[in-house]
């Protein structure tokens, strides 16, 4: 199977050169991207949230008509699984609406669940319609 690779001049505000490579086996197969400095020392790692978990952990929240953070605590993590177990419920920032007119965040119907790719639970907020409904989450670290 060829390997089609393009390699881009990236040049950093002081005219260093920092190269970027991104190359894609087969027409669906593995991508991978690297941003190296101009000796060809990697910078930046894209394993990123696409990495194994090295550790995990569960719990659960008990969601409220006002915003409510799912963790009052940092946990930090590559990703939050949240599962809307009681009831229909908004998930996102501080900020989160549930009322549909003015809605902010993003709705999650009762026994569903998404993924978040954030750095900290604490940075979720859930609010519901009505009080006490039920979640759980997940988080990778």
């Amino acid at each position: 199977m060829a390997i089609n690779e393009q390699v881009t001049k990236i040049v950093d505000t002081d005219s260093t050169i920092i190269g970027a490579s991104v190359s894609q086996r087969g027409s669906k197969g593995a991508q991978s991207v690297e941003i190296v400095d101009g000796s060809g020392n990697q910078l930046v790692d894209f394993v990123g949230s696409n990495a194994p978990a090295t550790t995990i952990g569960t719990g659960t929240k008990t969601i409220t008509a006002s915003a409510t953070q799912l963790s009052a605590t940092s946990i930090p993590c590559k990703r939050v699984i949240v599962h809307s177990a009681g009831g229909h419920i908004v998930i996102g920032d501080a900020n989160i609406v549930y009322d549909k007119a003015t809605r902010r965040g993003i709705w999650l119907p009762k026994g569903n669940s998404m993924t978040f790719n954030v750095n900290n639970v604490n940075l979720l907020y859930a609010i519901a319609e009505t009080s006490s409904k039920n979640i759980s989450y997940y988080y990778e670290v």
